[in-house]
């Protein structure tokens, strides 16, 4: 590894590039073990991505049944006992939406 006159590391572009990428994907969510595989080109960032996006699609479908079910049980002003009767829908529901989009 080159150094500096005062001892530092020296990077190549490559080098900084490739920490950059790992930033990156990092900083989207991605795991270590995901930044690996497109490391070791294992997986491309594009197949990657397109898995994450499916996940993250699934999640918001997911939030927005849950904000909906919250929302109704705050505009009602819901008892404890309807909405326990509201869960299992906003579930059900949920579940549907997550089997659609697999």
């Amino acid at each position: 590894m080159a150094r500096s006159a005062s001892g530092y590391r020296l990077y190549d572009a490559e080098s900084v590039a490739r920490v950059e990428l790992v930033r990156t994907l990092r900083e989207l969510g991605l795991g270590i073990d995901e930044v690996c595989r497109v490391l070791s080109g294992r997986t491309t960032v594009a197949e990657v991505a397109d898995a994450h996006v499916a996940a993250l699609d699934a999640r918001i479908r997911s939030l927005r049944v849950s904000r909906a079910v919250l929302s109704t049980v705050s505009k009602r002003g819901s008892t404890a006992e309807e909405t326990a009767l509201m869960n299992p829908v906003g579930t059900a529901l949920r579940r549907r939406t997550q089997a659609d989009h697999r």
